[in-house]
C-alpha cells in the first residue's frame, strides 16, 4: 500500500478528478455498472468546483468507454 498526495491551487479541480476516479474504482468493486455522471453530481453537492468544465466531464466519460 502507498500514499499518494495531490494538490492544486483551489483544492478542487485536479484533486477533484482524483476523488471522482477513486470513488468510481471503489464502487466498481461492488457494482458492475457505475454512473460516473452521478458520482460527479454527488461530489459536486459537497464541493461545486469539482470537475468544473464540460470538457473535463467529457474526458472522464470518454475514458470510461475505453
Amino acid at each position: 500500500m502507498f500514499v499518494l498526495e495531490f494538490s492544486c491551487r483551489d483544492g478542487a479541480e485536479r484533486s477533484g478528478l482524483l476523488c471522482v476516479v477513486s470513488v468510481v474504482l471503489e464502487r466498481m468493486k461492488v457494482e458492475q455498472d457505475v454512473a460516473i455522471g452521478h458520482v460527479i453530481e454527488e461530489l459536486r453537492s459537497c464541493r461545486e468546483q469539482i470537475i468544473p468544465t464540460l470538457v473535463r466531464t467529457m474526458f472522464i466519460l470518454a475514458n470510461q468507454l475505453n
